[in-house]
């Protein structure tokens, strides 16, 4: 039987146990402080990635004022297409910046950068909020348009604007139980009622 190592080995009764600094020193993980936001924001990507935000939020309203209105029937979910895409490629350039600001950091520090446990979880959590938009992106864009297409175009683009604003502030609320089911569960939602919806109208 092969016996392993553990990483904090057993104290001594009355021995001093090692601070958390001690300890990821011990790990090969030396303690360092959070990131500044001033580096983020000194990180080109980042700044354009929260343009990018901002951009998708505002054609989120363009599309619930043309669903609404008397323009082209898919006017909104096309609308709502292109601010989840917005959303999409903004998530991208804030995880650039994330990581180009963690890497800078490192380099100063004399310390090998490490992408998937960075000392900044906020890399991490932008990390798995691209990754976790790129699994639904499939099950997503179908059930947006098979309904527009099948059913309701308009109620395609309401569904679409709750899926894009909720996915929007996934990185805000991501290792955070249970503020994190604020993102992912009206995401689900959306995508079951566009598909159950959309398969009831053509029955």
């Amino acid at each position: 039987q092969v016996w392993q190592i553990p990483r904090q080995l057993p104290q001594a009764p009355g021995a001093m146990s090692a601070s958390p600094s001690e300890q990821q020193q011990l790990n090969g993980k030396p303690s360092r402080p959070r990131l500044e936001t001033s580096a983020l924001f000194a990180s080109p990507p980042y700044v354009n990635g929260l343009i990018l935000l901002v951009g998708s939020m505002a054609l989120c309203v363009f599309a619930v004022l043309k669903a609404g209105g008397k323009s082209h029937k898919y006017a909104g979910v096309v609308l709502g297409t292109a601010a989840y895409f917005l959303l999409y490629y903004g998530f991208l350039f804030l995880q650039t910046g994330t990581k180009f600001a963690c890497q800078a950091a490192d380099k100063q520090d004399g310390v090998k950068f490490d992408r998937e446990d960075p000392f900044d979880k906020r890399l991490r959590g932008m990390n798995r909020t691209v990754g976790n938009m790129l699994e639904q992106m499939g099950p997503f864009l179908a059930s947006v348009w098979i309904h527009a297409l099948v059913a309701s175009p308009s109620v395609a683009a309401y569904c679409c604007v709750i899926y894009v604003v909720t996915r929007a502030i996934y990185p805000l609320v991501f290792g955070a139980v249970p503020l994190i089911f604020i993102s992912t569960l009206p995401n689900y939602v959306v995508i079951g009622y566009l598909f159950v919806s959309a398969s009831i109208a053509v029955w």
